[in-house]
């Protein structure tokens, strides 16, 4: 009788599009490794700044599947590591034209216009759980094909967010009580604000959700 021990699959999930293996430990246990990479860009114009971004994807997880009945369900616990999943925004204000941070409207200086950077790392290693249906391996003999489905999450913290404002800028279209960004302790103190509110708004991706889906063939 054959024993089916390994099996490859893809599957997409919030991390990106994933590759992966598996293998046998025993009855209830299976070793799962896979690889997740996803790129997408975006521009727009925010509060009068124009920008453009990009987001980046690239992580290796590993899990344990364990099945406590000897069926399909599953329970997973596993750990996202090599995580380079990181956004990143480059922008600007075109010289004479408004914007706003934190409610303080400001004119890009025609001398030095304002520039933008910003971005958002996550951590290298975090622990997951997820849970689901589905079996990378069916104990079947005559089974090859299977459809795995999990949901969870991935402990991934607070992910920093910097945000970076250079360049003059002036009260008003006409280039009046013009000033550095650098020297002007209370353009500063709005830029900061406003970094403190987008880095609360980050504080829903501290459980990254999992929600996955692919098939699996084992051979």
């Amino acid at each position: 009788m054959a024993i089916y021990t390994k099996s490859v699959g893809a599957f997409v999930s919030p991390l990106g599009l994933g590759i992966g293996a598996a293998t046998t430990v025993s009855r209830s246990l299976n070793l799962r490794a896979a690889g997740n990479f996803f790129g997408y860009s975006l521009s727009g114009i925010n509060s009068g700044v124009k920008y453009q971004g990009s987001l980046g994807f690239q992580s290796v997880q590993t899990s344990v599947d364990w099945f406590p009945w000897h069926r399909s369900f599953h329970v997973s616990p596993g750990v996202l590591f090599y995580n380079q999943n990181h956004i990143t925004v480059h922008g600007g204000v075109a010289a004479g034209q408004s914007f706003t941070v934190n409610g303080a409207n400001y004119y890009s200086a025609a001398a030095d216009p304002v520039t933008l950077y910003g971005s958002v790392a996550f951590r290298r290693t975090s622990p997951m759980l997820t849970a689901g249906w589905g079996n990378w391996l069916p104990r079947g003999r005559e089974k090859h094909f299977s459809f795995p489905f999990e949901v969870g999450f991935a402990y991934v913290g607070d992910p920093p967010l910097t945000l970076n404002f250079t360049g003059v800028v002036c009260d008003t279209p006409a280039q009046v009580n013009c000033r550095s960004i650098d020297s002007d302790p209370t353009v500063q103190q709005n830029i900061d604000a406003q970094r403190k509110k987008y880095q609360n708004d980050l504080a829903y991706v501290r459980f990254y959700p999992i929600l996955s889906s692919g098939v699996a063939y084992k051979f």
